[in-house]
């Protein structure tokens, strides 16, 4: 066993009971991100998200929206 997990160890010893229940779910929650499934599911949906880049910025004029959205934004000025 490594010299920090010796540490960790002696600190969770020194833990009262009742705070134990806390180091475990964070504990948990450490093991999940680190697991393979995490990794694999977060590639996955951005993969997906990737089919979507750069799709919508053909079919819109950005000029003509700017100017609609001033126009719409600034109209109680006038």
């Amino acid at each position: 066993m490594t010299k920090v997990k010796e540490q960790a160890i002696e600190l969770i010893r020194n833990i009262p009971d009742d705070k134990v229940v806390y180091i475990i779910e964070i504990l948990r929650g450490l093991k999940g991100l680190s697991a393979n499934d995490s990794i694999n599911e977060r590639r996955s949906a951005l993969e997906g998200l990737e089919k979507y880049r750069g799709s919508l910025a053909a079919s819109i004029n950005e000029k003509e929206e700017l100017l609609e959205s001033r126009d719409e934004r600034y109209a109680s000025f006038n």
